[in-house]
């Protein structure tokens, strides 16, 4: 029957090969992404390339107009005003039906 804690360097081989893979995917990946060897060239290219000035601060000018892409209102109804009629409920109330 096994031992419930293990062997010692059975658990520190376990933990060196775990940290040693763990190493090399970091590696793998700086690899692949060319970080490693200092490859940022589309990086630095759109940092060129982006407006200059400070995008976050409002500077009203006359490149600044209200958009509106609503249609325009109806036109109001020509004639006179209805007469205000009072609440549309019966006097009576209606008999329930069961």
């Amino acid at each position: 029957m096994a031992k419930h804690g293990g062997s010692m360097p059975a658990r520190w081989a376990r933990r060196l090969v775990l940290a040693a893979l763990g190493a090399m995917a970091v590696l793998l990946t700086q690899l692949a992404s060319g970080l490693s060897t200092g490859f940022t060239a589309p990086v630095s290219v759109q940092a060129a390339s982006a407006a200059r000035g400070h995008p976050n601060r409002f500077t009203p000018g006359p490149a600044m107009k209200s958009v509106n892409h609503l249609p325009p209102p109806p036109p109001a109804p020509s004639g006179p005003r209805p007469p205000d009629s009072g609440p549309r409920i019966p006097k009576t109330p209606a008999p329930a039906t069961l």
